[in-house]
């Protein structure tokens, strides 16, 4: 908690909720400004990756951001 009001929320079902207490997916973000959800890497040389389950289910798809330009394709990032 952050002052007397809550701020992050795991429900029993796993979801988790960082600024309201009912999160409807595994991971939801709410606020009443710019929400900016960080990712990065402290590796000299290695930077971040974002990993997506393909809608059939069956492969992946990877994003990179390379010099503010991102790329998505299937090769895995590691």
């Amino acid at each position: 908690t952050l002052g007397s009001g809550e701020v992050m929320r795991i429900q029993n079902n796993g979801n988790v909720g960082i600024g309201t207490t009912t999160p409807a997916n595994i991971i939801t973000a709410q606020s009443s400004a710019t929400t900016t959800i960080e990712v990065y890497s402290s590796s000299a040389t290695q930077g971040s990756c974002l990993k997506l389950k393909d809608f059939d289910g069956v492969g992946f798809t990877y994003c990179r951001v390379n010099d503010g330009t991102m790329t998505c394709n299937t090769s895995p990032c590691d």
